[in-house]
Protein backbone atom coordinates (compact mmCIF):
# COMPACT_ATOMS: atom_id res chain seq x y z
CA UNK A 1 0.00 0.00 0.00
CA UNK A 2 2.95 2.12 0.68
CA UNK A 3 4.26 1.69 -2.69
CA UNK A 4 1.07 2.90 -4.87
CA UNK A 5 1.58 5.99 -4.30
CA UNK A 6 5.01 6.25 -5.54
CA UNK A 7 4.41 4.16 -8.89
CA UNK A 8 3.77 6.13 -11.92
CA UNK A 9 3.27 5.20 -15.84
CA UNK A 10 6.05 4.77 -18.02
CA UNK A 11 6.64 8.33 -20.43
CA UNK A 12 8.42 6.53 -23.21
CA UNK A 13 7.33 3.14 -23.04
CA UNK A 14 3.00 3.56 -23.25
CA UNK A 15 2.01 -0.07 -22.11
CA UNK A 16 2.32 0.00 -18.86
CA UNK A 17 -0.24 1.96 -17.33
CA UNK A 18 -0.30 2.47 -13.29
CA UNK A 19 -3.06 -0.52 -13.15
CA UNK A 20 -0.78 -2.63 -15.36
CA UNK A 21 2.10 -1.77 -13.05
CA UNK A 22 0.36 -2.73 -10.00
CA UNK A 23 -1.23 -6.25 -11.39
CA UNK A 24 2.81 -6.83 -12.58
CA UNK A 25 3.78 -6.35 -8.91
CA UNK A 26 0.95 -8.79 -7.80
CA UNK A 27 1.95 -11.69 -9.87
CA UNK A 28 5.56 -11.26 -8.80
CA UNK A 29 4.01 -11.57 -5.14
CA UNK A 30 2.09 -14.25 -5.51
CA UNK A 31 4.61 -16.60 -7.63
CA UNK A 32 7.29 -15.53 -5.02
CA UNK A 33 9.58 -13.16 -7.23
CA UNK A 34 8.79 -10.34 -4.52
CA UNK A 35 9.02 -11.91 -1.21
CA UNK A 36 9.15 -9.07 1.16
CA UNK A 37 8.09 -5.99 2.34
CA UNK A 38 12.25 -4.55 2.04
CA UNK A 39 11.72 -5.28 -1.75
CA UNK A 40 8.57 -2.95 -2.03
CA UNK A 41 10.92 -0.49 -0.04
CA UNK A 42 13.33 -0.85 -2.97
CA UNK A 43 10.96 -0.62 -5.95
CA UNK A 44 9.25 2.25 -4.00
CA UNK A 45 12.65 4.13 -4.53
CA UNK A 46 13.43 3.34 -8.31
CA UNK A 47 10.04 4.81 -8.92
CA UNK A 48 10.37 7.47 -7.28
CA UNK A 49 13.22 8.05 -10.15
CA UNK A 50 11.26 6.89 -12.63
CA UNK A 51 12.42 9.60 -15.61
CA UNK A 52 15.78 8.60 -14.56
CA UNK A 53 15.36 4.78 -14.67
CA UNK A 54 12.30 4.52 -17.04
CA UNK A 55 14.44 1.75 -19.38
CA UNK A 56 15.31 -0.43 -16.48
CA UNK A 57 12.15 -0.56 -15.28
CA UNK A 58 10.73 -0.89 -18.01
CA UNK A 59 12.78 -4.17 -18.86
CA UNK A 60 12.17 -5.36 -14.96
CA UNK A 61 8.36 -4.86 -15.97
CA UNK A 62 8.33 -6.74 -19.24
CA UNK A 63 10.80 -9.61 -17.49
CA UNK A 64 8.49 -11.15 -14.76
CA UNK A 65 11.41 -13.49 -13.50
CA UNK A 66 13.28 -10.36 -12.66
CA UNK A 67 14.16 -9.70 -8.97
CA UNK A 68 13.99 -6.36 -7.13
CA UNK A 69 17.61 -6.75 -6.37
CA UNK A 70 18.63 -7.02 -9.95
CA UNK A 71 16.65 -3.84 -11.11
CA UNK A 72 17.86 -1.81 -8.33
CA UNK A 73 21.63 -2.78 -9.11
CA UNK A 74 20.87 -1.33 -12.88
CA UNK A 75 19.25 1.74 -11.22
CA UNK A 76 20.57 4.98 -10.44
CA UNK A 77 19.29 5.83 -6.81
CA UNK A 78 21.03 9.33 -6.58
CA UNK A 79 19.68 12.23 -4.14
CA UNK A 80 20.76 14.63 -6.62
CA UNK A 81 18.75 13.19 -9.43
CA UNK A 82 15.75 12.46 -7.08
CA UNK A 83 16.21 16.45 -6.21
CA UNK A 84 16.53 17.21 -9.57
CA UNK A 85 13.33 15.29 -10.87
CA UNK A 86 11.46 16.51 -8.20
CA UNK A 87 12.37 19.95 -9.22
CA UNK A 88 11.43 19.26 -13.14
CA UNK A 89 7.92 17.74 -11.94
CA UNK A 90 7.09 20.91 -9.93
CA UNK A 91 7.83 23.37 -13.08
CA UNK A 92 6.40 20.90 -15.48
CA UNK A 93 2.91 21.53 -12.95
CA UNK A 94 3.53 25.13 -12.73
CA UNK A 95 3.41 25.08 -16.49
CA UNK A 96 1.06 22.88 -17.48
CA UNK A 97 -1.41 25.05 -14.81
CA UNK A 98 -0.58 28.03 -17.24
CA UNK A 99 0.73 29.98 -14.09
CA UNK A 100 3.55 32.33 -14.10
CA UNK A 101 7.16 31.24 -13.50
CA UNK A 102 8.51 33.86 -10.07
CA UNK A 103 11.35 35.83 -10.59
CA UNK A 104 13.46 33.91 -7.75
CA UNK A 105 12.34 30.59 -9.28
CA UNK A 106 14.01 32.00 -12.76
CA UNK A 107 16.88 33.49 -11.02
CA UNK A 108 17.46 29.88 -9.84
CA UNK A 109 17.27 28.19 -12.99
CA UNK A 110 19.44 30.67 -14.51
CA UNK A 111 21.74 29.78 -12.18
CA UNK A 112 21.25 26.10 -12.57
CA UNK A 113 21.58 26.57 -16.61
CA UNK A 114 25.04 27.74 -15.93
CA UNK A 115 26.11 25.05 -13.53
CA UNK A 116 24.94 22.50 -16.24
CA UNK A 117 26.80 24.36 -18.88
CA UNK A 118 30.20 24.09 -16.79
CA UNK A 119 28.98 20.19 -16.32
CA UNK A 120 29.46 19.98 -20.12
CA UNK A 121 25.66 19.37 -20.75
Amino acid sequence: MQLEPKIRPLEKFKEFSKEEIIRNLFERVQYRVIRSAKEFRKLGSVFLRSQTNEKELYNFLKNKDMKVDSLTERTTRSGLVRDMESIMRNITKILNKGEEITSDVKAALQKLNQLSKKCGV
